[in-house]
């Protein structure tokens, strides 16, 4: 995965659409020279392979249902794919250069959809977190994120068939909000976690105290076709 491409993602509106509506999901790239390519939705099925980029924030002034955040991103090293094995077909991604121990929530977008849904009518994916880097490079955990301790346990990853049964679209993109730090360092170089009970608690158990998502502000990363 040594494919090369200095890009961010802008939201391109279809002519005649008012500013108010994202209509038929039309993405642009754009790499550093300006120049623009279609950011084209993916195929939802096993052995496809798509890139990940920032979601950039929209042209300024515009009233658009979605506010891209500010996560960093290295989008050289980032993308996704869904890989066989014997239990079936699995979706894993690259993040390269992220925050550190942040918690991800990953949603599904079908391409047919006339606009941005919001997300409580996304399909929700899983979760990971990243490590102490800002990097994440394995399945996305089925379900949702409960204690630190329960992530570094799981084995449950998220299967095709699974999304597939829950309604997945043949095509689309994959939307990643954040959802905040999972952990962090105690000062001492100790690794905490943010809890319930505390900000930097000394108990992986206890349960996260990661905000729920408050609606389509702050979209981080979207995944592209890789062309």
């Amino acid at each position: 995965q040594n494919r090369k491409m200095k890009s961010t993602v802008a939201f391109m509106l279809l002519a005649g659409a008012s500013a108010s509506t994202l209509r038929g999901l039309k993405f642009a790239i754009v790499d550093d020279d300006g120049v623009e390519s279609a950011c084209k939705p993916h195929d939802m099925a096993a052995e496809s392979e798509f890139k990940m980029y920032r979601c950039n924030t929209v042209s300024e002034g515009m009233d658009s249902s979605v506010i891209c955040g500010g996560d960093g991103l290295t989008e050289s090293g980032s993308w996704g794919r869904f890989h066989s094995e014997s239990s079936g077909a699995g979706l894993e991604f690259a993040v390269e250069a992220t925050h550190e121990h942040n918690l991800y929530s990953v949603y599904s977008v079908d391409s047919v959809e006339e606009e941005i849904p919001a997300l409580d009518d996304m399909l929700y994916v899983g979760y990971f977190i990243t490590d102490d880097v800002g990097n994440y490079m394995t399945y996305v955990v089925d379900g949702v994120a409960t204690s630190y301790a329960d992530f570094e346990a799981s084995t449950d990853e998220r299967q095709l068939a699974e999304l597939e049964d829950d309604g997945i679209g043949s095509m689309g993109h994959f939307f990643f909000y954040s959802r905040g730090p999972a952990a962090g360092d105690d000062g001492a170089g100790n690794l905490c976690y943010n809890t319930v009970d505390s900000d930097c608690d000394t108990n992986a158990s206890a349960n996260l105290a990661n905000p729920d998502l408050g609606g389509n502000d702050g979209v981080q990363f979207i995944t592209c076709a890789w062309e």
